[in-house]
This record gives C-alpha cells, sequence and structure tokens, in this order.
C-alpha cells in the first residue's frame, strides 16, 4: 500500500504542516500582525517551525519524544553573549 504526504504551505512565509487546521491557526498569526516561524525543530528530521520556545519544548515531547532543558542566560553586553555564541558553534 502507498503512501501519500501531503504539506500544507503558508503563502507568507515558510510554515508547513501535514494538517490544514494548523495551518488555519497559523494563518491567523499574520492577521494579527505577530512575528512567525522564527525558530526550527532542532530534530534535523522534520520542517516544523515555531514562534516560541514553549512550543519547540511542547513538539518535541510529543513528537519527537525529547526532553530539552531550557536555561535562562542573561549577558552584560553584547559581546560576552557572541563569545558565548561562538563557543557553542565551536562545538557543534
Amino acid at each position: 500500500m502507498r503512501t501519500i504526504s501531503i504539506t500544507f504551505s503558508c503563502k507568507l512565509c515558510e510554515y508547513s504542516t501535514k494538517f490544514r487546521s494548523n495551518l488555519t491557526k497559523h494563518s491567523k498569526i499574520h492577521e494579527k500582525g505577530i512575528s512567525c516561524c522564527t525558530l526550527r525543530c532542532p530534530s534535523g528530521n522534520c520542517v516544523s517551525t515555531f514562534r516560541t520556545l514553549n512550543e519547540v519544548d511542547k513538539y518535541m515531547n510529543i513528537s519527537h519524544k525529547i526532553s530539552i532543558d531550557v536555561e535562562d542566560l542573561v549577558f552584560k553586553d553584547e559581546e560576552k553573549f557572541k563569545a558565548w555564541r561562538d563557543g557553542l558553534r565551536k562545538k557543534s
């Protein structure tokens, strides 16, 4: 038996989903002028996008069975942030 995968895509941004109802819900954020689609699924295997870290966390738990530890960081200035960011990039 052959399975057909359908993806519904937003015409205004890169958002896509397997469910029409999710696209309908997503489209409403454009009507409200809210920022969207800044975060992608970190699994590397999927195209899901999110507006908040909370949405990513919930999605990863439910869809990928992965728990994410979130840590709040405060930097004294932009240079301290860039040093931290560059250190992470070197690790990966």
